[in-house]
């Protein structure tokens, strides 16, 4: 099941326009599937970052705040995917299964205690602060001091000890869960999705995969794609591997090209704007730079297409729509005479 939530849909749910296939496809390209696939790459990425950040603070080394912002965003946006999956299997996909087939309490008992872990996780992303304390500690001069009474030698770096300690309950809360989380998703692939293939067909099932289409959040069709990202040779960062997603999204989910092509794809680069690029940049420091770059390259194309349809329309910009001859002939009111306090006081 892909992810719906309640704004920012997309505009008149294009995607309900697709045509399911007649047979189902392999367990393994299967929506489903493909969503607990992008669960289990969240987890992963998400501990290996805490992993890295934690590691940074226990040893005094400054957590650059894009660092702890990038965590937050990541977050995010796994946190909106988990939560509206869960949504959409207890309000669409068991029950419907349950028409013809019972399937086990433990299934919707396992998201009250995931869901659980989830919250847990999401207060300590929330209660992370900027790093202060080991900035500070930066403008030492000295890393290394003396002991009066002793020749051993003491740091003078200062550990963000809350950071730390907010780092590893963390790790250990995103560990726990996926202790949780994995187990429950391979039970609904080993029975659930069966389930749905031996006693649906597609034909049946699209009804109610529109409605959760028609309620999806813009990135979440980018997100559930994340999985189809790979090395970009020419530049050493991760990039879409567009051929491989347009063969999914066309012939296991049954889109149409030009839907794709010209509807879908383009959230893509606005996904990449708003969450994919900080979630890289987490995953691999050493790509911060590019992504700066590649960040500034669309800031400047917006700033000049802007300026062009300004010119275009007459307007002075789309976002605020105001007439340029309207505000050319605008009479400003004159401005006040300055004033000093012998003025005020009426001298």
């Amino acid at each position: 099941s892909i992810v719906p939530t309640c704004t920012s849909r997309l505009p008149s749910h294009p995607l309900t326009l697709y045509i399911m296939s007649t047979t189902w496809p392999a367990p393994e390209l299967d929506g489903w599937t493909y969503a607990h696939n992008t669960i289990r790459l969240d987890e992963a990425d998400l501990l290996a970052t805490v992993a890295r950040l934690n590691e940074k603070a226990q040893a005094g080394e400054h957590v650059e705040d894009w660092e702890i912002e990038a965590l937050q965003t990541h977050w995010k946006v796994c946190y909106g995917f988990i939560e509206e999956h869960h949504h959409n299997e207890e309000a669409f996909i068991f029950p419907m299964i349950e028409t013809k087939v019972s399937l086990p309490d433990k299934m919707s008992d396992d998201h009250e205690v995931i869901e659980n872990q989830v919250q847990l996780i999401d207060g300590l992303v929330k209660s992370l602060n900027p790093d202060r304390i080991s900035d500070a500690a930066k403008a030492a001069t000295k890393d290394f001091m003396l002991s009066p009474t002793s020749i051993n030698v003491h740091s003078t770096l200062k550990v963000n000890v809350r950071l730390a300690e907010t780092l590893a309950k963390l790790y250990e809360a995103i560990a726990t869960m996926q202790e949780s989380m994995d187990p429950h998703l391979a039970e609904e692939e080993a029975m659930a999705l069966p389930a749905m293939h031996s006693n649906f067909t597609p034909a049946e099932v699209k009804p109610i995969m529109d409605k959760m289409v028609a309620a999806m959040e813009w990135w979440a069709l980018p997100h559930f794609y994340r999985q189809h990202k790979v090395i970009n040779p020419a530049t050493g960062a991760k990039d879409w591997d567009r051929a491989a997603i347009r063969e999914h999204a066309t012939a296991t989910l049954g889109m149409p090209g030009f839907v794709f092509d010209f509807i879908i794809f383009p959230t893509f680069k606005r996904y990449d704007l708003e969450y994919g690029w900080a979630i890289e940049e987490s995953k691999d420091p050493s790509q911060r730079a590019h992504f700066e770059a590649r960040r500034r390259s669309a800031s400047t194309w917006f700033r000049a297409t802007r300026k062009a349809l300004a010119r275009v329309s007459g307007r002075r910009g789309v976002l605020s729509g105001k007439n340029i001859d309207a505000a050319a002939q605008f009479d400003p009111k004159p401005a006040l005479a300055p004033q000093n306090s012998a003025t005020l006081l009426g001298h």
